[in-house]
């Protein structure tokens, strides 16, 4: 297990000791094949805990040597909070390992109030200005993952919260990698733009202001 040295509390004993249990004390915020996610409470405060699940024997034998997706949210989440990308505070991660093989991990952070910039967009009918708002804390993002040479590698609006102030998060940083060949970073940006695009194809205000951030790199 690898945690934030400064924490010592009674959470990240019981995620040593047994992380399914604390699993199941959580509330369930997502129950699906790859992962599973819960909110934790703990001392008037909200962590969320995601458990990696396996795939099946070939996926599993496939990875089990390979870093988990559960450290790779760890490392990605550092590396983004410390860059001052908004992403919720990495506390922990754990694998379960047999010898040198990797099987089921877990990653715990922080819990961050608020709606999917999806869900906001689509389903609550923002004004223009809103849109415009939202538009451009997401290109500050976009411009810092250009900056810093990184893709986030599912650019799904579900991926991104946005708080009570309006302010932008990124989630979900297990599959985002820093891209140092030329070619390379192209591919993968792009690929990362287009996802985002699809969000709103069929939205033509939202589609129009959201371009306008991730046209130019």
């Amino acid at each position: 297990m690898w945690h934030d040295q400064a924490r010592n509390d009674h959470l990240l004993t019981q995620l040593w000791n047994d992380p399914d249990r604390l699993l199941a004390t959580g509330t369930m915020l997502k129950d699906g094949d790859r992962s599973t996610v819960v909110r934790i409470e703990g001392a008037g405060v909200s962590h969320v805990l995601k458990r990696y699940n396996l795939k099946g024997s070939i996926h599993t034998t496939a990875h089990a040597f390979l870093r988990s997706r559960a450290m790779w949210s760890w490392r990605n989440g550092l590396y983004a909070h410390q860059a001052g990308i908004p992403t919720p505070r990495p506390l922990a991660a754990l694998e379960m390992r047999f010898g040198p093989m990797r099987g089921v991990s877990f990653f715990l952070c922080d819990y961050v109030e608020g709606i999917t910039l999806y869900d906001l967009v689509r389903d609550h009918n923002p004004e223009p200005s809103q849109i415009d708002e939202l538009a451009m804390a997401f290109s500050q993002i976009w411009q810092e993952l250009g900056r810093l040479r990184l893709t986030h590698g599912d650019m799904k609006a579900t991926n991104y919260i946005v708080d009570q102030e309006g302010k932008i998060w990124m989630l979900d940083l297990d599959g985002m990698r820093r891209r140092t060949m030329g070619l390379s970073w192209k591919r993968q940006r792009e690929k990362d733009r287009r996802r985002f695009m699809k969000n709103w194809q069929d939205l033509q205000e939202p589609a129009a202001a959201f371009l306008a951030c991730v046209d130019t790199d």
